[in-house]
């Protein structure tokens, strides 16, 4: 299942595509099969031991936490794609559903090159599924932008958007006042 998925994503980015040249091109990406071993150079060239460039202020800031049916969201910018996320210190990553991620790429927001690959995860129940790694090129919280920040686009149309670890993690700290309904980050 995970192999149509990404196989519709490849799709939908190719249709969107405004500079991509006839049938060959879509071709051979309708024939490809992506997978952790065969990463997009660029991802290639990120490596564990180097820091993803990001834009933090070193000051401290606050954004609105807004709540709505006892869930708490956050304004988030995804590569230039404003949108409400969950604010869910206990996700590991950032994660978006099949209809975003379509949305992002018909935005032009994803492109081929942020695929990363395959992943397995847990979700909270303790089930075990399998979700596509990509990398955000930029994800703006407030007045801070974090640049190639991993996500995972969750094989379900109505997976919530979650603000994980993989992008809170790069903060030094932060809090919820819930007097003020908002969140305080402390670079």
């Amino acid at each position: 299942m995970l192999r149509l998925l990404i196989y519709l994503l490849l799709l939908i980015g190719i249709s969107s595509c405004k500079n991509c040249s006839g049938s060959g091109r879509r071709a051979s990406l309708q024939n490809s099969n992506i997978n952790q071993a065969e990463a997009p150079d660029t991802q290639q060239k990120n490596t564990k031991n180097q820091e993803p460039e990001s834009n933090l202020i070193s000051e401290r800031f606050s954004i609105p936490l807004n709540s709505e049916g006892g869930v708490n969201t956050i304004p988030v910018e995804i590569n230039g794609v404003k949108m409400d996320f969950i604010f869910d210190t206990g996700a590991s990553d950032i994660t978006i559903s099949t209809i975003e991620a379509a949305f992002l790429i018909k935005q032009g927001s994803i492109a081929r090159e942020d695929i990363i690959g395959e992943q397995s995860y847990q979700t909270a129940d303790g089930s075990i599924n399998v979700g596509l790694k990509i990398r955000l090129r930029t994800v703006k919280i407030g007045p801070s932008e974090l640049k190639n920040v991993e996500a995972s686009i969750i094989d379900n149309e109505r997976a919530p958007l979650l603000l994980g670890q993989s992008a809170l993690q790069r903060f030094g700290s932060f809090s919820i006042d819930n007097t003020n309904h908002q969140v305080i980050f402390n670079p």
